[in-house]
């Protein structure tokens, strides 16, 4: 598969054009040159060359991560959605333990109460 030239960061109509005429005309073959190479063509330096051929490399990156990560899609989903379901699961638990949330305030508050009418009994005591 040849993948238009102009598809790589950096390189124009122009640039192109300049390329074709020392025989590179896809990203691939962009992307295989070596920095010294490139280097030999007109109006590309050394670092120009460098970051030329790494657009062009991180453009087939991109494309097979993209493959890669579309068949993994479906078991990550999967997987997904069984730890929701795990999650529900030990959130209905957790909600079957715990009494009715007034209820709780009510006691609590009848509690802090018979602590505070028993301190203030012992405090009379010790005078």
């Amino acid at each position: 598969m040849n993948t238009p030239i102009l598809n790589v960061r950096g390189i124009g109509p122009a640039t192109a054009a300049l390329l074709a005429e020392n025989g590179i005309t896809s990203a691939e073959e962009l992307a295989a040159q070596k920095v010294g190479s490139l280097a030999a063509v007109k109006g590309f330096s050394e670092t120009r060359s460098r970051r030329v051929i790494a657009d062009a490399q991180a453009l087939f990156a991109v494309v097979s991560t993209k493959t890669e990560s579309n068949k993994e899609t479906t078991p990550a989903k999967e997987t997904a959605k069984k730890k929701k379901t795990k999650d529900k699961k030990s959130a209905e638990k957790k909600a079957a333990k715990k009494p009715n949330k007034k209820g709780d305030k009510t006691e609590a508050k009848k509690d802090k109460k018979k602590k505070n009418k028993k301190k203030g009994k012992k405090a009379k005591k010790k005078k």
